[in-house]
């Protein structure tokens, strides 16, 4: 057993008031105690609560980026379509003739095409490579041309080919 110093024996006095003096020690040590898991479990838990946050930021990052990107997504195909629209429109609002201009059928396409000048005969054959124009029977340079369409369906459905004409 350790022997209590003497400035602490001198302290205390006698035996009921060293034992007096070990319980209240005893009972601060217990509470100390008590204080320090409490402590612990709230570092615990805080640490617990801070790990769930970051996972929940980190989760809700992702679903944003994705709903971004599905938002771009869509804006593009929105803007695609309205361009379409747009287009469909043009071409509906001159009976689908379009401006050469504005744009040309692709090479070997069967087409109808409006001829520049006083009566505008309207032709009916395709677009070839070098930007000229043929009926099967005729040239026609490319500033001969000012509009064209493509081919109507035929009565019952079914594509209009250049022969049917």
């Amino acid at each position: 057993m350790r022997e209590i110093p003497f400035n602490i024996r001198a302290k205390l006095g006698s035996a009921p008031e060293v034992l007096s003096y070990i319980d209240r020690l005893q009972a601060t040590i217990d509470s100390l105690q008590k204080e320090v898991e409490w402590k612990d479990k709230v570092i615990d838990l805080m640490q617990r609560l801070e790990q769930e946050a970051r996972k929940t930021a980190k989760d809700a990052t992702i679903m944003n980026e994705t709903a971004i990107m599905a938002l771009h997504n869509a804006t593009e195909k929105i803007k695609s379509l309205c361009a379409d629209l747009q287009d469909m429109r043009n071409r509906e609002g001159d009976g689908g003739w379009v401006p050469v201009e504005r744009e040309v059928p692709a090479s070997d396409e069967d087409v109808l095409f409006v001829l520049t000048g006083g009566d505008r005969p309207i032709k009916s054959g395709i677009r070839v490579e070098n930007g000229r124009w043929w009926t099967g029977g005729e040239w026609y340079e490319a500033n001969e041309v000012s509009h064209w369409r493509r081919l109507p369906e035929k009565p019952g459905g079914g594509e209009c080919k250049d022969a049917d004409l």
